[in-house]
């Protein structure tokens, strides 16, 4: 089974072990370690308490079919396909090793053990008016979901290129449905990088992250689909404002998942197209909500509130918020203007997949394993001073220290990016040479939309 984690440690007791005696006066031993409970009425003698490191497992959002496909192909089990495609669903995930004492909230795990069918219970939550599948899983083997992989696994010809083709391949496919080379170059570089576009210790993103002027979210989503192995989609309207986007301790409930909390590797899609130009009437709640989702754009940490205290946790979620005429949540001044010759046939994702599906598979892979190769690239001695140089000369040009930053950290981030994709660890100077080049085919400029 694999399941994300909701929350914090619990820590059981149970009995370990008990002797009961039978009806002829001979005893047995009735192990307790692999039970919810020991339901024997002629126990002789206890053997020890074991205690429980116990967590509440749920689906990870946003799941693609093609994701799906991919890990059910190793698991064929109905029930993890089930549990995975049911949002509602909820595990009670016992473990027994001191290891599992310090597991973080959003860490997804691939987990065997036995499932105790008996201990299903309905728990009703008066806010949705539904009931809450609940069931435990005594955990005798676990380990951590390694995403950069699961490609390669299931498709082990996509090793034979360098991720640098999957790179291309996807300018391509997004060129396609946009008729711009330049909005396309934009959104893969945010896809590929978007963890690496904020300076350390900066508020400040050097890559937009907002697409205006998105008339068809649809097919736009659908087509990020493709690529992405979990894209949760967060649609905005007056009503979702009241709901509940970060996550909560319930004296009564429970721990409730805010519409924030997503494991690693996910896209959070917020789209905010179908909100009018108007005047919003937000609630209290809603307006607490705004201030939430903006410091979440800035920070990327999602904030998990207890009774007494809030805890905020980073994720390393990617983002993108949609909007149409007008930005609400978005970037008004610094976002990728869609173009609108991007309005596609309804059928072009369709037809897109049906004819490239060997390029599917090597991007996928390019997304996947990139970012596992980035953190280990280093930049040599000589790239450094051309990239002091390369300041120097665009503040000699237009002294704008702020603007200037912003632009000579994209030249780097996307001189790592690109050696990474080619499978080298150094940037090189030709690396520096082709990264300077794309950051000025982006356009992008701070303070004002480009195209």
């Amino acid at each position: 089974m694999r399941g994300m984690i909701l929350n914090g440690v619990q820590t059981l007791f149970a009995l370990n072990s008990v002797i009961t005696e039978e009806e002829d006066g001979s005893t047995r031993t009735v192990c307790g370690i692999l039970r919810s409970h020991i339901n024997c009425s002629n126990i002789k003698e206890t053997k020890g308490m074991t205690r429980r490191n116990a967590y509440i497992l749920v689906p990870e959002r946003g799941v693609t079919d093609w994701y799906l496909d991919t890990f059910n192909g190793k698991n064929n089990q109905t029930s993890c396909e089930a549990f995975l495609k049911n949002n509602e669903s909820r595990t009670y995930a016992l473990f027994y090793d001191e290891e599992s004492e310090d597991f973080k909230p959003n860490v997804v795990f691939d987990l065997y053990g036995i499932l105790d069918l008996t201990e299903i219970t309905n728990e009703d939550d008066d806010d949705t008016k539904s009931s809450v599948s609940m069931m435990s899983l005594h955990v005798i083997h676990y380990k951590p979901v390694e995403y950069h992989d699961i490609v390669s696994l299931a498709h082990p010809e996509v090793l034979k290129y360098k991720n640098m083709q999957g790179f291309e391949s996807l300018i391509y496919a997004f060129e396609q449905l946009f008729g711009s080379k330049v909005i396309a170059q934009s959104l893969v570089c945010h896809l590929f990088i978007s963890r690496y576009s904020q300076p350390s210790g900066s508020m400040e993103y050097t890559f937009p992250y907002t697409m205006k002027r998105v008339f068809n979210s649809k097919l736009l989503i659908e087509m990020i689909k493709l690529f992405m192995p979990k894209v949760h989609v967060i649609e905005v309207m007056e009503k979702t404002m009241e709901k509940s986007w970060a996550s909560y301790e319930r004296p009564q409930s429970g721990f409730e998942q805010g519409l924030l909390q997503v494991s690693d590797n996910t896209l959070i899609i917020i789209d905010e197209t179908n909100l009018s130009a108007g005047n919003f009437l937000f609630t209290k709640k809603g307006r607490e909500n705004c201030h939430l989702i903006k410091k979440f754009l800035s920070t990327r940490k999602i904030p998990f509130i207890y009774p007494y205290q809030t805890v905020e946790i980073e994720s390393n979620a990617n983002v993108i918020v949609l909007s149409g005429e007008k930005c609400f949540l978005g970037q008004e001044e610094f976002a990728m203007i869609m173009p609108k010759s991007y309005l596609k046939d309804v059928d072009f994702v369709r037809k897109f997949a049906a004819t490239h599906e060997n390029e599917l598979h090597i991007c996928r892979h390019a997304l996947l394993s990139c970012s596992k190769n980035f953190c280990d690239v280093s930049i040599c001695k000589i790239v450094e001073e051309m990239a002091v140089e390369s300041f120097l000369s665009m503040q000699r040009m237009c002294r704008n220290a702020d603007d200037n930053s912003a632009r000579l950290h994209r030249q780097l981030i996307l001189s790592k990016l690109l050696t990474s994709l080619n499978g080298e660890k150094i940037v090189a100077e030709d690396y520096w040479a082709k990264a300077v080049e794309l950051e000025n085919e982006l356009r992008i400029t701070n303070g004002s939309p480009f195209r």
